[in-house]
């Protein structure tokens, strides 16, 4: 149906379940919004797209998803490869785990230079998710708004062990500075990788207006001590810690 209506402009699809690949070809598509249980989404001459929205709710398991790609590039390189104009992102619920997938490149080899809004939901429990996070941040040099939110899951192994990383290898310096101005950093319980990306953004973010922080209920208390703490590139950044109402 969508191969067939080459003049599309805008399409959103609700509830796509139990797919394991949709593939879009759609040549003036500028608009795609796409939730349910899925695996993994292709795109094909789909060069004028500038928003894309996706949400998965397919967890997938560390050993199926790595073993599909054992050895291979990354499927963050297959899914920026039709999309040179991208203005708005958001990767939400479980599908940054598929995009981590495979070999991943510090950088794109393409810069996203139009990409000014980007959204994620991340799993800090799991270092590819984390270094797939970094590598979009790296690759967006133009990037206005980011919207991150923790992601937690409790029946899934991480890929690998959260303290074995080093922050000079994980969270390296970007070649070019972050020019981000407005960040929001939500649902976060106060554990070390969280805190690193927060410590990454305001080290490497010389434009940085403000930054709002929004832990989960029973945060841990040393969090804002740790926040308060952290170096920053922009003097006029403005970190403001927002306390969720329990009541």
């Amino acid at each position: 149906m969508i191969s067939r209506c080459p003049l599309l402009e805008k399409l959103k699809l609700r509830e796509v379940d139990g797919l394991t690949q949709i593939n879009i070809h759609a040549p003036n598509l500028k608009i795609f919004e796409v939730f349910g249980e899925f695996e993994g989404i292709s795109f094909d001459n789909t060069f004028q797209l500038v928003t894309v929205i996706v949400y998965s709710r397919l967890n997938l398991s560390p050993e199926n998803n790595q073993s599909t790609l054992h050895g291979r590039s990354s499927n963050l390189l297959d899914f920026f490869d039709h999309q040179p104009h991208l203005q708005s992102l958001v990767i939400g619920r479980c599908f940054l785990k598929y995009l981590a997938a495979g070999l991943l490149p510090i950088t794109l080899p393409t810069p996203c230079i139009g990409l000014t809004y980007l959204s994620l939901s991340i799993n800090f429990d799991d270092l590819k998710e984390i270094s797939a996070a970094l590598c979009l941040l790296r690759s967006s040099p133009n990037l206005q708004k980011l919207e991150i939110s923790a992601r937690i899951e409790h029946h899934t192994v991480p890929l690998a062990p959260v303290s074995v990383y080093y922050w000079d290898d994980t969270f390296s310096k970007p070649d070019t500075p972050i020019q981000v101005r407005h960040v929001t950093i939500d649902s976060i319980s106060g554990f070390q990788p969280e805190l690193d990306m927060i410590r990454f953004l305001l080290l490497y973010s010389p434009v940085l207006e403000k930054m709002i922080v929004k832990p989960i209920v029973n945060v841990r208390p040393e969090l804002v001590p740790q926040l308060i703490r952290f170096k920053r590139a922009s003097r006029e950044a403005e970190v403001i810690y927002e306390v969720v109402d329990s009541s």
